[in-house]
């Protein structure tokens, strides 16, 4: 069960990204409040604050790779719950 889990934790998770590459502060958001944020970044960026995001896709696995590689260069570090 575990091997089929590592697999499947390698190959199954979906998620989209922008602008995270030179991001400060990175917003994580699913469904419908990731338009929502995705604007909300492109207002911050135009105001000259860095943003980015991450989209996941599944849940199931949750993308928490991207989201840990990317807190370490991100400024502003909060954690982040699972509800």
């Amino acid at each position: 069960r575990y091997k089929k889990y590592d697999l499947i934790k390698e190959t199954e998770v979906k998620y989209e990204t922008e602008n995270i590459e030179d991001a400060d502060v990175v917003i994580v958001a699913y469904g419908t409040i990731a338009r929502i944020a995705k604007s909300a970044m492109q207002k911050a960026r135009e105001a000259g604050v860095k943003v980015g995001l991450i989209r996941p896709i599944t849940l199931w696995p949750f993308p928490e790779k991207i989201i840990n590689k990317t807190k370490k260069k991100a400024k502003a570090n909060l954690k982040y719950k699972i509800i």
